[in-house]
């Protein structure tokens, strides 16, 4: 499952201001990325992490998982060019009746 794209993203109006004076402080695990992974050719556009269900996701963005947690359970996966598509889409639309 891909946050933005099976269930809400809760980054996709985020922002430096926004952390900084909201209190909003959430870890975007999506922004995770390791050395690893990007060995392997992985990038922050041609991939996204494979979360188990929301669940799994909101744990990550709350901290209750470690970097390494966050990289062995929810691995990255390439995304191809229509479901990136569908990504930007989705995130505009969280915007619009955000």
């Amino acid at each position: 499952m891909k946050a933005g794209i099976d269930f809400p993203s809760l980054f996709v109006s985020d922002n430096f201001a926004s952390r900084r004076t909201t209190g909003h402080n959430l870890h975007d695990p999506d922004s995770l990325i390791t050395g690893a992974e990007i060995e392997a050719g992985f990038t922050y556009i041609n991939s996204t992490r494979e979360w188990n269900d929301q669940a799994h996701y909101l744990n990550a963005c709350l901290c209750n998982l470690t970097s390494e947690e966050i990289a062995h359970t929810a691995p990255r996966i390439f995304i191809s060019t229509l479901q990136r598509s569908l990504f930007v889409m989705t995130a505009y639309d969280h915007e619009e009746a955000a």
